[in-house]
């Protein structure tokens, strides 16, 4: 028994550890180390370094939103002879092409794609097309404010940097009473800030960021791209920045709560696929502080699911024995209930918000679990 105890709280610290201290312990570690501090040329000016920029949109069936995104890009306060926006419809069977061909403008190429390929390798297709030394990846859904380009590109200014993530802020969609999506949002800026003032910052919201060309890695079809480009550049030496003054507004890509299960099995799927090829990432001895970054920030996210599910049936075993055990158990077994309840029955998240919150980390918990065991048989996602 007291293994099982042991092995009880040690699992239990695992998930208070990733979700709760991990990100007061990179902040603390933010304040006190010297922060990065970019590299400028003499005479540097922020609103001065702008060279050319290459927009990277892919599209499958966005006709109701194509233009209104073209029209968003094309208000971004740049120059008109420093930038490109390149379309690329992956196999879409709307008017998508036509409607994106419809706007008058030279920024904006088209291109078309035979059969839906997936997201990554149109933008692998949109990159082959691209004529600018920075790419600027960003979603149907996204919309940047007017300076957001120009908050972005005084980064690359350094050599040193190879990628930059913007401040993302997430609309509260029409089901999430409880604004869990949009607080999760803001939590996870918080802690990129603190990642990317100790030079250790990889994941970013696929929203919108840029890369620097001459070190883009062609993306595999079953991976994601705003975490597995940063790795590939920290894998070379390139460092991975936030501009949070370069504001970008997006809704959640899950249209229901049930629906942010298929979004959280598609992330945990591609991203964990995409960090066992670049492993080596995880030794200690070469990368430590980054190797504890991805240790903490994701895969200990990741295999939640399966420590939840340990501490749940540790405590029906020790329940026999030790009666705080059991009221450990019958606690777990009412919170799950709740959720399954109100998964069941939405009206009961309207009344009590913070029952959507639990409801929302419970079905992201059963996402990622399920992410995972896909990785494991062997399964990929190519498209989303």
């Amino acid at each position: 028994m007291n293994i099982f105890i042991v092995l009880f709280w040690l699992v239990a610290l695992l998930v208070v550890f990733a979700w709760v201290l991990y990100p007061f312990i990179m902040s603390g570690l933010a304040h006190l180390s010297k922060p990065y501090q970019p590299i400028k040329s003499d005479g540097f000016r922020q609103d001065t370094f702008l060279p050319g920029i290459s927009v990277i949109l892919p599209v499958f069936n966005g006709a109701t939103e194509v233009q209104e995104k073209l029209y968003d890009l094309l208000a971004q306060e740049f120059p008109s002879d420093h930038m490109e926006i390149i379309v690329v419809s992956d196999g879409s069977t709307d008017n998508t092409v036509e409607l994106a061909k419809s706007l008058q403008d030279n920024r904006i190429r088209v291109f078309e794609l035979p059969g839906n390929q997936g997201k990554s390798l149109a933008q692998n297709f949109g990159v082959a097309q691209a004529k600018y030394p920075i790419l600027f990846f960003t979603d149907l859904d996204s919309r940047l404010a007017p300076d957001c380009l120009r908050e972005v590109m005084p980064y690359f200014e350094d050599p040193r940097v190879g990628c930059v993530g913007t401040n993302v802020m997430f609309w509260k969609p029409d089901w999430d009473n409880s604004g869990v999506q949009s607080t999760y949002g803001r939590f996870e800026n918080l802690i990129r800030k603190s990642e990317s003032a100790l030079g250790v910052l990889i994941s970013l919201f696929g929203s919108a960021f840029a890369v620097r060309r001459s070190c883009f890695q062609t993306l595999d079809p079953d991976t994601g791209d705003d975490f597995i480009i940063p790795l590939d550049l920290a894998l070379k030496g390139y460092k991975t920045v936030f501009a949070d003054k370069a504001k970008v507004f997006d809704t959640w890509s899950a249209k229901s709560l049930r629906d942010e299960m298929r979004v959280r099995r598609r992330l945990a799927s591609r991203n964990l696929l995409g960090l066992w090829r670049r492993r080596e990432i995880l030794n200690p001895k070469c990368y430590p502080l980054l190797s504890f970054s991805l240790l903490s920030h994701k895969i200990l996210r990741w295999f939640s699911p399966f420590f939840l599910t340990t501490i749940l049936l540790i405590s029906f075993i020790l329940s026999f024995e030790h009666p705080a055990y059991l009221l450990l158990f019958i606690a777990q077994i009412f919170i799950y209930s709740l959720c399954v309840l109100g998964l069941c029955f939405p009206a009961l998240r309207q009344k009590i918000p913070l029952l959507g919150g639990t409801c929302a980390f419970f079905i992201a918990q059963l996402g990622m679990g399920w992410g995972l065991i896909e990785v494991l048989r062997g399964l990929r996602i190519h498209s989303y």
